[in-house]
């Protein structure tokens, strides 16, 4: 029982504790033996309180599950993971394609795309940071219409790899460093 409580604490936190207490107790909560000895009324009144304790109880829980949620990384670390995700992607030249460096080179876009939308870290940060190289990337992929090595059977081209949300911050970053 010990480790199936530290797994859900783990997991769901606060959350997962209510739960719990909620499903235990509804559970069994007709199977006590004390209805037949209590009125109509006396039962009615016994099951409001009980509905209206376990609701308490059930709020409780997802309140403190909302103030437990990690917060957002600061910005430090969100740029530290930007320029990870940036290291060793290499220009691609279509005559040329290597597969790996076309795939890491989307998920640098990819990523630089989520932080530019989520305001992980400023723009101007991300502009200076990557804007020109993110732009010159994003025109090397999209112009180019071969089949990547490695992705043969999926018949995925070099503009596959750049979704809606890469083209949208291309074009919102192109604008911003009025290439």
């Amino acid at each position: 029982m010990e480790k199936f409580w530290r797994a859900a604490i783990g997991i769901a936190g606060l959350g997962a504790v209510a739960f719990f207490v909620f499903y235990s107790l509804y559970n069994q909560w007709l199977s006590l033996p004390i209805f037949p000895v209590l009125t109509q009324e006396q039962a009615f009144i016994l099951m409001l309180a009980f509905l209206g304790f376990t609701f308490l109880s059930l709020i409780t829980g997802v309140v403190g599950w909302l103030f437990h949620r990690p917060h957002r990384e600061s910005e430090d670390a969100s740029l530290h993971r930007l320029e990870q995700a940036w290291d060793e992607v290499n220009y691609i030249d279509c005559e040329k394609l290597i597969g790996p460096d076309v795939n890491r080179a989307a998920r640098a876009l990819d990523l630089t795309s989520l932080y530019w939308r989520n305001g992980y870290i400023s723009k101007s940060t991300l502009i200076e940071r990557h804007g020109r190289t993110f732009c010159e990337l994003f025109r090397q992929l999209d112009s180019c219409n071969k089949i990547v090595p490695g992705f043969e059977k999926l018949k995925k081209h070099c503009r596959d790899f750049l979704p809606a949300l890469v083209r949208e911050t291309y074009e919102q970053v192109k604008a911003q460093i009025k290439e």
